[in-house]
């Protein structure tokens, strides 16, 4: 999870979490992480040097999304990247 994936907390207990994925070759990634708040659910594409998808976080947590240098901050729910 956190080297393809790059699903890694960033405070304790997974409070906030960050995701910075490295696909290398890969088209897709699909993740689901379970934390003590939820299941984190990353559905991410990459084509073009861009990377689009969605990304759940549970009830709870906050987060970063992180590609390429840019960052999207992420809720609990649904997020578009």
């Amino acid at each position: 999870f956190s080297l393809v994936a790059g699903i890694r907390p960033a405070s304790p207990g997974f409070q906030s979490v960050l995701i910075a994925p490295q696909p290398g070759e890969l088209k897709t990634i699909q993740a689901t992480y379970p934390t003590r708040l939820g299941n984190i659910v990353a559905d991410l594409r990459f084509e073009g040097g861009k990377a689009t998808g969605t990304v759940s976080l549970p009830q709870g947590m906050t987060g970063e999304f992180v590609w390429k240098g840019e960052k999207i901050s992420l809720k609990a729910g649904g997020n578009q990247v």
